[in-house]
């Protein structure tokens, strides 16, 4: 009797015990997801926001983009970023590759002139609003990014250029290490395509 007996308590409070653990890995996960999406979700309407700013889009516009256009442009990059710029990198690309401004050195990949019907650009050529890229590359400072969040700037319904905020791993470890989280978890974050 007292194998049998031991043998159910162990039974029933395994079953229960999984059942908890999977109840808060579940909830980790959620929390975990909802805190990323708000995340990208501040960067993507930050970045909409500074797209449709009149001002932006007026400057951009011009054929010759004098000094003070430049520190002007930079000025609202800095206020969209209030506070991230050290995080994120941002970069403003006119379509036509006459003209870039960034708060980090510009990958290669965005060289619009090389690249511009392929991976980021295809995709803003493509949208109306903003989107969410996997694009993971490491700078030559060595830091490591993840995602881009970009949006075209048009004026006349034509695209005129191209904002991209590129998201570091660094913020996305930041926004997972906030989970409340009593399991050791580690987390992997793919896309649609699982990567």
């Amino acid at each position: 009797p007292i194998v049998v007996l031991g043998t159910l308590i162990y039974i029933i409070s395994s079953d229960v015990s999984m059942r908890n653990v999977e109840y808060q890995a579940e909830n980790t996960v959620k929390n975990a997801t909802s805190n990323l999406g708000n995340t990208i979700e501040e960067y993507k309407s930050a970045l909409s926001y500074f797209c449709a700013d009149d001002e932006v889009i007026r400057l951009v516009g011009l054929n010759d983009i004098t000094e003070d256009d430049s520190t002007s442009i930079y000025q609202r990059m800095y206020i969209l970023l209030a506070g991230k710029s050290a995080k994120v990198a941002m970069y403003l690309i006119k379509a036509d590759g006459s003209f870039q401004i960034s708060t980090s050195e510009i990958p290669a990949a965005y060289n619009v002139k090389n690249h511009g019907y392929w991976g980021v650009f295809r995709k803003l050529n493509e949208s109306n609003n903003a989107v969410v890229y996997s694009n993971r590359y490491v700078s030559q400072s060595g830091k490591h990014y993840c995602m881009a969040v970009a949006h075209s700037i048009k004026k006349d319904g034509k695209i005129i250029a191209y904002a991209i905020i590129d998201i570091p791993e660094d913020v996305f470890h930041t926004t997972l290490d906030t989970v409340n989280i009593s399991l050791p978890i580690h987390y992997a974050v793919v896309d649609e395509n699982n990567y």
